[in-house]
């Protein structure tokens, strides 16, 4: 992730969140305010607020780019959060075991969203368009969202099976995911495209 002022961060597994300000020459590791071990998901939004989500002790702010952090869980009921998204208005998305929850507040308060997802089918993949689509994967299947996360709409027209993995956006903006692709029983993994915005495949 990096702010506006080319302020780079990076969470490396089992030894915590680092900064560098000189795109990448040194590193400075963070974690005053937070603990710094095990963070996987890292979000800078376009003000240059910081954000750090974990699947231990959900989701920290920092207002100085790095320097301090702030536990933001206000309205979250589980703190297991596996994947973190802010939106191109600056929303804030936490995907975790007990649900989807979004924050329009930096992080102060949060509120569920509706998402029929469950937590032994918890979601593997998030993106976000510049149009603010926003794609979420899970085994279960894929879902788009066209309102900044608030309402969501489960999406599997033209797949063979719905089980998907990674979601990203190429170049022309099609979604790509990973998908099974292929009758029950095989482990191949294909990448599927859709032209129309997640709606078929």
């Amino acid at each position: 992730a990096a702010d506006r002022s080319d302020r780079v961060f990076v969470n490396l597994p089992e030894s915590g969140v680092y900064r560098s300000i000189d795109r990448g020459q040194s590193w400075t590791r963070l974690g005053n305010g937070m603990d710094p071990w095990g963070w996987k998901n890292l979000s800078v939004d376009g003000g240059d607020i910081v954000y750090a989500a974990d699947t231990i002790n959900g989701v920290y702010r920092s207002l100085d780019h790095g320097d301090s952090w702030t536990s933001i869980v206000n309205g979250l009921s589980s703190l297991h959060c596996r994947k973190f998204l802010t939106t191109q208005t600056g929303a804030l998305l936490a995907f975790t075991d007990a649900g989807v929850f979004r924050s329009t507040s930096h992080g102060d308060t949060w509120h569920a969203v509706a998402m029929s997802i469950s937590s032994n089918q918890p979601v593997n993949g998030v993106a976000v368009r510049a149009d603010n689509l926003v794609m979420a994967t899970t085994l279960q299947g894929p879902y788009r969202s066209t309102d900044d996360g608030e309402t969501w709409v489960y999406s599997a027209l033209g797949l063979t099976d719905p089980a998907c993995y990674g979601v990203g956006f190429a170049c022309d903006g099609s979604v790509l995911l990973g998908n099974k692709g292929n009758s029950s029983g095989d482990t191949t993994t294909a990448i599927v495209r859709s032209k129309d915005g997640g709606v078929h495949w």
